[in-house]
């Protein structure tokens, strides 16, 4: 709702009336014009995103990686952007160059652009920063990206002068703002927070010099008020959540009024602010270890590309593999380690084939788990009717049904590709896409040294095993399983 210029209020009864009034004009006609630009904005949105994917994966991830290029916004004089995904504190960008700590509590989050800090009802979780220098009480600007997880996200944003105890209050509901010490509004007023688990950028401007604050919504205003008079100089801002969660990402701070054109380019770029953190480019697709298990005797399985040689248990290499003998599984127990020269696990991807070997309906589980000594990193178990991924960052971060892996006896090509870079996790099944998923990285500079396969409930057999160091591109992945052995 956009109120009148001038900062004086409505009656809650003729706000009442002109509410009816509205709702009688508009009719139905206004709740599809809403639903068609909301459409048209998400649809649009969605080609950006698609447009910079392609241009980021043309070629695959053989070519070099280009970061967001990011935003120089005149003025910005604070800006958190939270890439450090882990630890208690996060870098000031901007005014304070080093690491400070994070107030209150918080969980890391897969942000809009790198990570972003998860903030919930919980009263410990919030993000609060004191602001040295202060924000001038005559003009500044506040911008960030939210993503509230259901209707029930009830983020709050306090800016305050700690010395006079004044205060400035807004909260945002799914479908109202609410707003207290702000000049001219005071109490909750319709209007949409957006709170749909898709990213948004919100934007308060404070212009005492020109007699109005204003809040937008993806640049487009929500809120305008006129008055009149100066504001304090802020020194502490807070940002917590009275319900649901929300993850925050890019909170950045001027010292100035952003214009309206200039916070309509920022919603329609699409992009982070700069500095951006920069990191080495992401490494060329290398295939590392290759075994076919194809050995014509003994127990040791040979790897073609990394002259790793796997000794394995007596009657482990067994025929009636995808092409000649494949690696097979006792039911309930069998463990198969595999120690090779560390690998890095900014991007890494493992390809293999697998065959169920047990009566059908039953199947059998395997568990692959990339390991740094003893400490294990990610661990996938699959079967016909379950497919969990765990990481030590994440937990189990998903299980889907038995529709992803077809339940029969057959031969099929699997793929587990992780992207650092994107903070992707990927399951393709014979050729096809199946699970893709966001999550926060795996731990800065840890390595892969060794493998561990293990069996249970019932057996399995699995063939032609590679390990790369790279994220395998979905081409790639299509040509590992059209190419038969």
């Amino acid at each position: 709702m956009l109120w009148p210029l001038g900062g004086v209020l409505p009656s809650e009864n003729e706000e009442e009336e002109e509410n009816q009034d509205d709702d009688e004009e508009n009719g139905d006609d206004g709740e599809e014009n809403g639903d068609d630009e909301e459409s048209q904005n998400n649809n649009d949105d969605n080609d950006d995103n698609d447009d910079n994917n392609q241009e980021n994966n043309e070629g695959g991830n053989d070519q070099p990686f280009t970061l967001q290029p990011g935003i120089n916004s005149d003025g910005l004089q604070y800006l958190w952007s939270f890439s450090e995904c882990q630890g208690d504190s996060t870098a000031e960008m901007i005014s304070h160059k080093t690491s400070l700590a994070l107030s209150g509590g918080g969980e890391w989050m897969v942000g809009r652009w790198g990570c972003g800090r998860r903030i919930s009802y919980n009263g410990a979780e919030n993000f609060q920063v004191n602001l040295t220098p202060a924000l001038s009480g005559s003009n500044f600007s506040f911008a960030f990206q939210y993503k509230g997880d259901d209707d029930y996200s009830h983020p709050y944003f306090v800016f305050r002068n700690t010395a006079e105890n004044i205060s400035l209050r807004f909260e945002i509901f799914a479908t109202m703002f609410s707003f207290s010490g702000f000049p001219g509004l005071d109490g909750r007023y319709n209007a949409n927070g957006y709170m749909d688990k898709a990213w948004h950028q919100g934007v308060l401007v404070w212009n005492a010099a020109g007699g109005y604050w204003a809040i937008y919504i993806d640049g487009q205003e929500m809120f305008f008020q006129n008055f009149s008079g100066l504001g304090p100089d802020f020194d502490n801002l807070q940002i917590g959540a009275y319900a649901g969660v929300i993850v925050l990402d890019e909170v950045s701070l001027w010292n100035r009024a952003l214009s309206q054109e200039e916070i309509i380019a920022l919603a329609n770029a699409h992009q982070p602010f700069n500095p951006q953190v920069s990191r080495e480019a992401p490494p060329n697709l290398t295939l590392l270890h290759s075994w076919n298990f194809n050995e014509a005797s003994g127990h040791i399985a040979h790897d073609s590309v990394g002259n790793i040689n796997w000794d394995l248990p007596a009657g482990a290499l067994v025929y009636d593999g995808l092409d000649g003998k494949a690696l097979s599984f006792p039911p309930i127990g069998s463990v198969y380690n595999l120690e090779i020269p560390a690998i890095n696990t900014n991007n890494f991807s493992a390809s293999w084939w697998w065959q169920n070997n047990a009566v059908l309906p039953y199947s059998g589980r395997l568990h692959l788990d990339f390991n740094q000594g003893e400490e294990k990193l990610t661990s996938l178990a699959l079967d016909n009717w379950q497919q969990r991924l765990w990481t030590e960052r994440n937990g189990e971060f998903f299980q889907e049904g038995h529709e992803f892996l077809p339940g029969d006896n057959l031969w099929h090509h699997l793929a587990l590709v992780y992207d650092d870079y994107r903070y992707r996790w990927q399951l393709f099944v014979d050729g096809q896409l199946k699970i893709d998923l966001e999550s926060l990285p795996l731990p800065t500079g840890a390595k892969i040294d060794n493998l561990s396969f293990r069996s249970s409930v019932n057996d399995y057999k699995i063939d032609n095993f590679k390990l790369w160091q790279g994220s395998l591109s979905a081409d790639k992945v299509e040509e590992e399983y059209s190419t038969l052995p």
